[in-house]
C-alpha cells in the first residue's frame, strides 16, 4: 500500500478530495444504520419482533423477484407476437403484389393528431415548515412551556409540567394552517435534536387520530423517517370519553399534526428543549 508520505505534494489536493468523499459515504451509511435501528426499535414497541422484520425482508425480496420475472416474461411474448405480426403482413403484402394489377394510390390525406397521455407522476411531497403562522404551542394549565422559531425550525423549550388533579399534563405543540389529504403518502421525515428525553407526534382528526410510539431525542441531531402504516389508530366517542384501540385504517383526512411532550411521553420532572425542523410527508 502507498503511504502517505511517499505521495507527491501536486496530488495532495486529490488526496484530500478522496478522503472527504470516504468520509460522506461512511456518515451516510452510520445515519442509514442509525434509522433502520430506530425503525426496528418502534416495531419492536407496537409489539412486532425483529426476527419477523427479517422475514419480511427475504419474503419482499422473493416477490419483486418474481415481478421482475413476470415482466420480463410478458416483454418476450410481446416481441413474439410484433415477429409474428411483420412476417405475416410481410406474406400478404408479396402474394397481392403477385396476383394483383398495381393500383393508383390515393391521395394523401394528413394523419390526425395524436394527443400524448399525460404523465403519471408521484404524489409530490408535502413539506410542512416550522412558523408561528403555521403551528401553535397548546399548554396545560400550570405547565411552563414556550416555543421560538428560525429559518423554518421550531425550538420548544420546557421549564416545568405541572399536573392536575387526574395527573395529567401537556405541551403540544399542533398546526393550526387546517384539514390534510394524507391519500397516496406512505412515509413522514423530520429532523430531532435537544436534551428533552422523548417526543411523540400524532396526526389527529376529531374524533379518530393516529400515534406513533415515543422517540427518543439525543443532543445529536437525528432523521426519523417513519411509515404511516406503523403508526396506531385510536378512535373515540363524538361526545368525547376515552380513546380506544381501532382497526388499522391509513390515515386521509387529517386536521392537525401534533407534537407531543408532556404526560404521553414524559415524566412530570422532565425539562429540557427539542428542536424540530424539515417536517415531510412522501
Amino acid at each position: 500500500m502507498l503511504k502517505l508520505e511517499n505521495i507527491p505534494s501536486e496530488q495532495m489536493p486529490e488526496i484530500v478530495r478522496v478522503a472527504s468523499e470516504l468520509q460522506e459515504r461512511d456518515l451516510q451509511q452510520d445515519a442509514e444504520a442509525q434509522n433502520r435501528q430506530s425503525t426496528i426499535a418502534a416495531a419492536e414497541e407496537m409489539g412486532l419482533p425483529e426476527t419477523y422484520l427479517h422475514q419480511a425482508a427475504g419474503e419482499l425480496h422473493t416477490r419483486r423477484v418474481v415481478q421482475i420475472e413476470q415482466r420480463r416474461q410478458r416483454r418476450a411474448g410481446v416481441v413474439a407476437i410484433g415477429a409474428a405480426v411483420v412476417m405475416l403482413g410481410t406474406f400478404i403484402y408479396l402474394s397481392n403484389s403477385l396476383v394483383s394489377p398495381p393500383r393508383i394510390a390515393p391521395p394523401q390525406m394528413a394523419a390526425p393528431a395524436i394527443m400524448a397521455a399525460p404523465p403519471i407522476t408521484a404524489t409530490a411531497p408535502m413539506i410542512q415548515p416550522f412558523n408561528a403562522a403555521q403551528w401553535k404551542l397548546n399548554n396545560s394549565n400550570g405547565t411552563q412551556a414556550n416555543v421560538t422559531y428560525e429559518n423554518s425550525t421550531a425550538k420548544v423549550t420546557i421549564q416545568k409540567f405541572t399536573p392536575d388533579k387526574s395527573g395529567r399534563y401537556f405541551a403540544n405543540l399542533n398546526t393550526k394552517s387546517g384539514v390534510r389529504n394524507l391519500s397516496g403518502y406512505n412515509i413522514v421525515t423530520f429532523r430531532v435534536a435537544g436534551t428533552l428525553p422523548a417526543i411523540r407526534l400524532y396526526l389527529e382528526n376529531g374524533n379518530e387520530r393516529w400515534r406513533f410510539p415515543a422517540l427518543e431525542v439525543s443532543s445529536g441531531e437525528q432523521t426519523f423517517q417513519l411509515y404511516l402504516n406503523q403508526f396506531e389508530r385510536q378512535t373515540r366517542d363524538p361526545d368525547g370519553g376515552s380513546w380506544d384501540n381501532a382497526q388499522f385504517q391509513p390515515p386521509t383526512t387529517v386536521k392537525n399534526f401534533s407534537f407531543k411532550f408532556g404526560s404521553a411521553v414524559n415524566d412530570a420532572n422532565a425539562t429540557g428543549t427539542v428542536n424540530l425542523g424539515d417536517l415531510q410527508f412522501e
